[in-house]
């Protein structure tokens, strides 16, 4: 995550035959998560309406992690948010995701520690409404300039569609041309085409939910 906060990243759509193009071409990537992610609202929605995505991740160690995002806006081809973390037991896993512990109390605790503005009356009783599996694969970026990772991300969602994607977070705004140029080229050498896109997951997640509720 980029300091004060803050993710600026830029997302973009790959077919599956084009991300493996991709990473035979990056070569052996410097880590592999297996990410399993479960988000949370209210009955009503209440959270993601005052602009606000909850998500506890699990990667199989020994703590999980809470993660509160705010709303993004534009930053050239990139998108910023807010996002704030904060790790937890991974004992609790079981007892979160399944709404037999509240997560309020931890977000209170997120909030104040990241100095994070809470509507007061936004409401605290959470559960979990929809799931993601993603598996996480992290290269280098080739290129000058500071250090970056690229990632080639594989998600599942709850109607087993399958979604590739390519992100690459940055430390701040005065990053974005150089860094979208190294990019842009690693994917010319790929031979990968791409379509740039500004869903996050959540938003994705909620796209297929609807589709289910509605049919």
């Amino acid at each position: 995550m980029s300091g004060s906060g803050v993710e600026l990243e830029i997302k973009l759509l790959v077919d599956a035959d084009e991300a493996e193009l991709l990473a035979t071409s990056l070569g052996e990537p410097q880590r592999i998560e297996q990410q399993h992610n479960v988000y949370f609202d209210t009955a009503g929605g209440a959270w993601g309406q005052a602009g606000f995505g909850v998500r506890l991740r699990s990667t199989g160690g020994g703590t999980i992690t809470l993660t509160l995002k705010g709303r993004g806006h534009s930053v050239g081809d990139f998108v910023a948010r807010g996002e704030w973390e904060l790790e937890l037991p991974a004992a609790r896993w079981l007892a979160l995701t399944t709404g037999q512990e509240s997560l309020a109390p931890e977000l209170d605790r997120l909030a104040q520690t990241e100095g994070v503005r809470l509507p007061p009356a936004l409401p605290r009783v959470l559960a979990p409404f929809g799931f993601t599996e993603t598996t996480r694969r992290v290269f280098a970026l080739p290129g000058e300039g500071p250090a970056l990772a690229l990632e080639l991300d594989r998600t599942r969602y709850p109607d087993e569609s399958i979604v590739y994607e390519v992100e690459l977070e940055i430390p701040d705004a005065s990053h974005e041309p150089a860094a979208r140029k190294r990019l842009e080229a690693v994917l010319a050498h790929a031979g990968v085409g791409y379509r740039p896109s500004t869903v996050s997951k959540l938003q994705r997640l909620m796209l297929v939910l609807d589709r289910r509720a509605d049919g």
